[in-house]
């Protein structure tokens, strides 16, 4: 997949976690699943409509009760190398 120019890069590495054990697993339900999407336009429609108003939402991270606001004077994630 070829991204347009006018993206920008999100994260500079990419997530692994070394002690995965398990590989993610692949049923025959999802191609049953895929073919009924790809079959009925009723449904590819509102499964459509629904993930374009999915995309939509801005979340915003909030605390609950008298939480003090984050220290902003410092980057969120720290690397130590």
């Amino acid at each position: 997949m070829v991204l347009p120019a006018y993206n920008a890069l999100a994260a500079s590495a990419s997530i692994v976690f070394p002690d995965r054990r398990t590989k993610p697993r692949y049923d025959r339900w999802q191609d049953d699943a895929w073919a009924f999407y790809d079959s009925v336009g009723e449904f590819e429609f509102g499964v459509s409509w629904l993930a374009n108003a999915l995309s939509r939402v801005r979340l915003i991270p909030a605390g609950l009760g008298g939480d003090p606001p984050p220290d902003r004077s410092r980057p969120a994630f720290q690397r130590n190398n």
